[in-house]
Parts: C-alpha cells; sequence; structure tokens
C-alpha cells in the first residue's frame, strides 16, 4: 500500500538500489541497507516499518537472522525473503521458522513482482493489526462486564469463560473443559434441550441458579455449531415481581368470598327470569363466564405464589406410566367433546419411579392439554407422551395444529391476564413454575408443548 515504510537490505549494492527506485515509485517509503546489522539498528532505533524485504544470503547477518531478531522486536512486521533459484528450500525453512510472509526468487521477472508482493504483506499486517485492536477491545469487554459470559466449540468445550462467568458459578477452571462436566445441571440440561429441541435457535430463557438465585440465559449458536451463552443473575428483579405479584394474588384471595357471592346471586337470578327475558338471561349467561374465568384466574395465582414459595409441596414416590395414566383419564372432556378431539396416550413400558408432588404433575400435564386442545380445529388429535433422554424424562403434548412461532413460544407461557375466553391466563405460567420447581424446564418444539425434568427428580428444596 503506498505511504507505507518499507526497508529493504541486500549486500548487492546495485541491485539493493533498483528494489528500493522502484517502491518509491510505487508510492512507498523506502529505506535501503546493505548489510543486517545496520538495518537492525536501524529498526529497533526508528519508528517500525510495515514490510522487510531481505535477502538471506549475507555475509555479516543472514537473511533469516535478521529476520527473527526483527520480529521480536515488532511481531507485526511483514517479511519478504529474496533468493536465488538453488535456494528454495531455505526460503521456505524461512517462512516456517521465521515467519516470512512470501518469499521471491532472484532476479525477478519483471520488479511489479516485487511491487506486488509488499502490497500483499502490507494489507495483511493491516488485518492483523485491525484483528489484534478488534481482540483487544473484546477482552476489554469480556473481563469487565458484569454479565457473565460463556462460549462453546462444536464439541462442547468451553474457549471463552469471562472473570464475571467464574464468579458466578464459583470456579476457574472452566477453561478448556467440556462443559456438559463443568456446569451446573440447570444450564447442562438447558444446552442438551436447547440443541434437540429449540433447534439451536436463539433463546432468552430464565434458569434456577445456586440456592435461591435466578438467572436470565441467553444463548445463541456460532458458526461451525459453537454457541455463546450470556448470563445475568435477575434475582432481585424477580423477587420485586414476585412482591408484585404476591400483591395481586393477595387481592385475588380477598376476592374469593365476594366472587362466590356474586355468582351465586346470578345463578339464583338465572332461575328466576327463566325465558321471561331471553335478552337479559344471555347477557347474565356471559357475566356468569367472565367471573368464572376471574375465579379460574384468582384460584391459579394463589396456586403459583404457593410454588414460587415452595409452599405445600408432597414429593411422593410415584409410577410415572401410572400417574400419567390416571391424569389422561382424568382430563375434562367438555372442550375435548365438543370439538370432537381425539386424545391418545403413548408410552413405553419401563418408565421410572418418580418422587414428585403427583397434584402438581396432574395440573401442569392437564394444563398442557387442554393448551393443546384450545389450539386444535374440530376433529383435531392430541397425544401426551412420555421417554427418558439426556438424564431427563420428557413429557410431551403434541396435537395436530401448526407450528407455533417463535413469538408465540415466546409469550406462552407468560403470566398473562383473563383477557380471553379460551386464552391460557395463568394455567401455562404454572406449567412452567412446576417443572422449575421440580428442576426442569418446558419447551416448544413445533406443535408440541415439552416439559422436561431432571432425573432423579428431586424438588429444587430438596436438590
Amino acid at each position: 500500500m503506498p505511504s507505507e515504510r518499507v526497508v529493504v537490505v541486500d549486500d548487492d549494492v546495485a541491485f539493493v538500489h533498483v528494489m528500493g527506485q522502484h517502491l518509491k515509485q510505487q508510492g512507498f517509503i523506502v529505506t535501503t541497507f546493505t548489510n543486517g546489522p545496520a538495518a537492525l539498528d536501524a529498526l529497533r532505533q526508528g519508528s517500525a516499518p510495515a514490510v522487510l524485504v531481505t535477502d538471506l544470503d549475507m555475509p555479516e547477518m543472514s537473511g533469516l537472522e535478521l529476520l527473527r531478531a526483527a520480529r521480536a522486536h515488532d511481531p507485526y512486521l511483514e517479511a519478504i525473503v529474496v533468493t536465488a533459484y538453488g535456494s528454495l528450500e531455505r526460503a521456505v525453512a524461512a517462512m516456517r521458522a521465521g515467519g516470512a510472509y512470501d518469499f521471491l526468487t532472484k532476479p525477478f521477472e519483471t520488479l511489479r513482482v516485487l511491487s506486488l508482493a509488499v502490497e500483499r504483506a502490507c494489507a495483511h499486517r493491516a488485518l492483523l493489526l485491525e484483528r489484534a485492536t478488534l481482540t483487544e477491545r473484546l477482552n476489554a469487554i469480556l473481563t469487565h462486564t458484569g454479565d457473565a459470559l460463556l462460549s462453546a466449540d462444536a464439541q462442547g468445550i468451553l474457549r471463552v469463560v469471562n472473570p464475571a462467568a467464574q464468579r458466578l458459578l464459583e470456579k476457574n477452571d472452566l477453561l478448556g473443559q467440556a462443559a456438559i462436566n463443568v456446569l451446573p445441571r440447570s444450564l447442562t440440561h438447558l444446552i442438551t434441550n436447547w440443541q434437540t429441541l429449540g433447534k439451536g435457535q436463539a433463546l432468552v430463557v430464565e434458569v434456577p441458579g445456586f440456592s435461591l438465585a435466578r438467572w436470565l440465559v441467553s444463548i445463541a449458536p456460532l458458526p461451525q455449531n459453537g454457541w455463546v451463552m450470556v448470563i445475568r443473575d435477575v434475582t432481585l428483579f424477580e423477587r420485586l415481581d414476585e412482591v408484585r405479584f404476591q400483591w395481586l394474588a393477595e387481592a385475588a384471595n380477598r376476592m374469593q368470598v365476594p366472587l362466590a357471592q356474586a355468582m351465586s346471586d346470578m345463578a339464583e337470578l338465572s332461575v328466576l327470569l327463566g325465558d321471561q327475558n331471553k335478552r337479559a338471561a344471555s347477557l347474565l349467561y356471559r357475566q356468569t363466564k367472565t367471573w368464572d374465568r376471574v375465579r379460574a384466574w384468582a384460584d391459579h395465582a394463589q396456586v403459583l405464589m404457593k410454588i414460587e414459595a415452595g409452599l405445600g409441596l408432597n414429593p411422593t414416590e410415584i409410577s410415572l406410566h401410572t400417574t400419567l395414566t390416571e391424569i389422561v383419564r382424568a382430563t375434562p372432556d367438555g372442550l375435548i367433546r365438543s370439538k370432537n378431539l381425539s386424545l391418545r396416550l403413548s408410552l413405553p413400558p419401563n418408565l421410572p419411579t418418580l418422587r414428585m408432588d403427583a397434584e402438581l404433575l396432574h395440573r401442569a400435564v392437564q394444563a398442557l392439554v387442554m393448551c393443546s386442545a384450545n389450539r386444535c380445529q374440530p376433529g383435531g388429535h392430541i397425544e401426551v407422551s412420555a421417554n427418558v433422554r439426556d438424564d431427563q424424562i420428557q413429557i410431551a403434548v403434541q396435537d395436530d395444529g401448526p407450528a407455533l412461532s417463535s413469538l408465540e413460544a415466546a409469550r406462552l407461557f407468560e403470566r398473562a391476564a383473563f383477557d380471553s375466553e379460551n386464552g391460557p391466563g395463568l394455567e401455562l405460567a404454572l406449567v412452567k413454575a412446576i417443572a422449575e420447581r421440580m428442576g426442569g424446564q418446558v419447551w416448544v418444539n413445533g406443535a408440541a408443548l415439552i416439559m422436561c425434568l431432571p432425573l432423579p427428580n428431586l424438588s429444587a428444596a430438596e436438590v
């Protein structure tokens, strides 16, 4: 590149002059020397050149010796070695041992060969310097950011672990280790499920951290099948959210008695109206259904608050095969029949016995079934299945409706209000809370809702 500084060294006075003049004509700032020691002194004392062009065979100091000494002073110095036809092996050795960028054999066919080689060397040096600057900036970001950052290659080996990650995970020897072997169980299950169920798409999800901590985890793919993960401790924000939600749940609890009285009054009024005023009866029916949804939401809010607080849990040994069979049989069939849906249970014979709260599992699976029933078109099919995979039990509810979009999947388990007659309200938020209380996660894979629970399954308090 024009205006770059170039040092040319050759013990042939005439040849070094010709090379220097040609490079000057191409716009380079050129300094020439006829021996290695003089060139090395100038390199050490003056401003660093971009490229060193040196003959290999010189009497006082060989080109390879000069190259090594010069690069020790400036590791980003690019070098082009010049040699006779009979010294090609030495030129290749200089490239390997001394780090030369290129070599030329003399005599040159044209001097343009020299200037083109110097231009390429200058461009390569510029790329190396830019990469070094970007790397320095990235290292500064990784070192000083408050979020934990991890990155692994295609084999799952951790290649980037910043200080915040070491502090959060309480380990200083993560670098170079297999992520699946050294990360907490909640993160290893997240990675496994993300790769298999999440199809490796960018994802933001909350997982339980150490003790009662809550972590917001962002995971995204990298080229060649690696991944990068950012972890933020959101425990304080979660506690504030829980306080707000607890206040709402307590308000909903106070509404239970007035709601029950109001619904009883509306039922009595419906009897009194009979068929005398169909318009009034229709309005009364719609109000009754609305208040019934309010009552159901208030009930779910109370249960959700208890689950997140870890209150009232009753883990027992259960047969997963038997329990899932009973859950599907006990599923309310009003919506199933009204839409003429088929509900099928598909279980392998060797499902394990687990320790978990059977009532919470019952509530979670039925909520997933009802969500699928709401999505299904009349005459559709729903399948409940379970299998053991990757040290987890996966309970899936699959329907034949359209695949959920990434936006729908992200909002599915939010704490929604009673905004529509068939909306999920808090039911799927309950599913998420139940899975997390049991140390697991909930995933959306196409049209399937999948609850993943670790084996052996214990409540979060017991883990």
